[in-house]
């Protein structure tokens, strides 16, 4: 078997002085990169010089580029991204540390399961002198094993809609998807973009196992809430009414049935503008894409429908076909006389089934 080329996509600034923590995290894996691409974004500090010494002694061809405008984070992983040559693309951040064996279980992840489009783990959350916290990435975002299940099943993209559960430098994808990822939108975060993208033309595979140290800081751009701070989660302890006076019962009766509803109906209809940007963003990307598509781009798109392959406007269908569900179900009609065909042909389609929860859900949606 022909071994398959792998490229980490860095991107870095202002690093110091978790930086060189991050550098010997790479060069001590067990399956080291066959290139890494850096994209500094107008470092101040020595972030470059670090960069310059590592490429010195690194063991693989290391690639620095130094951008002449400030791009932010999104477009700076966009132009990494784009100049890596190898068959997998691995993202990293500049601030945390790679567990040895991160590489090979990416690749070998990959590598085993052709239908996968990208691949991500979970991560223990550190601080600044990388003292473990006591929890992890999926825990702090209450990514549980029944929802893990649900997103191996094929409702990945219905569960992404509500939250990314899939971090940057936790992903490897396939580079031949990379014409279908970029371009990034400047107001997404480059990994949430690319795993609904890699969720709707194909699957997502999961790693249980903590595959790197995420690094919780004060200058960091996106961090992670322990999980007794998340919404979602609900504790595990057990009960303690019985420790309460009867006045602090009833007061936190009141506060259930009146305050909690209130703050029940703005999160649902914030989800409801979350998963409707979502869909729209997605949708004109996609159409954008196809409307592009020319001869010596055919491939690159028969390749990531393999025999399901169809001319122009078939392929269109099939690929937004859990974007249009959503957009579906988002835009139901006040009538439930007018959602009856709307809904039945989503159940005749059997999107219900492959991306929400079911005939369940296609009754929630009639009666609501």
């Amino acid at each position: 078997m022909a071994k398959h080329t792998l490229s980490v996509a860095m991107c870095t600034y202002n690093g110091m002085p978790f930086l060189p923590q991050q550098l010997d995290s790479i060069l001590a894996q067990s399956r080291l990169p066959d290139e890494m691409v850096v994209c500094d974004d107008c470092s101040q500090d020595d972030t470059l010089s670090t960069l310059e010494e590592f490429a010195k002694s690194a063991p693989f061809p290391v690639h620095i580029h130094r951008n002449e405008t400030n791009l932010k984070s999104t477009k700076n992983f966009e132009k990494a991204i784009g100049l890596c040559t190898c068959d997998i693309i691995a993202l990293s951040d500049q601030d945390d540390v790679w567990l040895p064996h991160k590489l090979e279980t990416l690749v070998k992840a990959l590598v085993d399961n052709p239908a996968l489009c990208a691949v991500c783990s979970d991560i223990e959350v550190v601080d600044e002198q990388s003292n473990h916290l006591g929890y992890t990435l999926w825990a702090s975002l209450g990514f549980g094993p029944d929802m893990r299940r649900e997103f191996r099943s094929g409702k990945a993209l219905s569960i992404l809609t509500e939250d990314n559960y899939a971090a940057g430098m936790t992903m490897a994808f396939w580079s031949k998807y990379r014409d279908l990822f970029l371009p990034i939108p400047d107001d997404w975060v480059h990994d949430y973009w690319i795993v609904l993208l890699a969720a709707s033309v194909g699957e997502v595979g999961l790693i249980e196992e903590p595959l790197a140290l995420y690094r919780i800081h004060g200058k960091q751009q996106i961090g992670t809430p322990p999980p007794d701070e998340n919404p979602k989660i609900v504790s595990q302890s057990p009960a303690t009414d019985h420790t309460q006076n009867r006045g602090k019962r009833i007061l936190f009766s009141i506060l259930r049935n009146t305050v909690f509803p209130v703050r029940l109906l703005k999160r649902l209809y914030h989800n409801y503008l979350n998963r409707r940007a979502i869909a729209v963003s997605m949708h004109y990307h996609l159409q954008e894409e196809l409307d592009n598509v020319g001869r010596s781009r055919l491939p690159i798109f028969k390749r990531i429908l393999g025999s399901r392959y169809q001319p122009r406007r078939e392929y269109f269908l099939y690929v937004v076909s859990p974007v249009e569900h959503i957009q579906a179900r988002l835009n139901m009609p006040s009538s439930r006389l007018a959602r009856i065909p709307i809904i039945a042909r989503e159940l005749a389609c059997l999107r219900y089934h492959r991306y929400s929860t079911g005939a369940l859900c296609a009754i929630r949606d009639l009666i609501y």
